[in-house]
């Protein structure tokens, strides 16, 4: 099974003492991690969720921080008149 999860685009993710902090718009999501566990994890912004603790899959999903990984196909994008 690949990736199929990553953070969205726009989430700023990083390490402050001890916790990960992941800040989305005007949303700062603490989690207290004081061996970077998690942040080493979502510093690859690409996963399976089962890859993944579930207490921090329940976080990223109760806070709207993940989206399922997707690729666009762009067929005949041509304009016409």
């Amino acid at each position: 099974m690949g990736k199929n999860y990553k953070l969205k685009t726009d989430a700023l993710l990083y390490y402050d003492e001890f916790s990960t902090k992941i800040l989305l718009g005007t949303k700062c999501v603490e989690i207290f991690d004081d061996t970077q566990t998690y942040f080493s994890l979502l510093k690859k912004r690409e996963w399976s969720l089962s890859d993944l603790p579930n207490d921090l899959v329940e976080v990223l999903i109760e806070y709207n921080l993940i989206i399922k990984n997707y690729t666009h196909y762009y067929e005949n994008s041509e304009i016409l008149n």
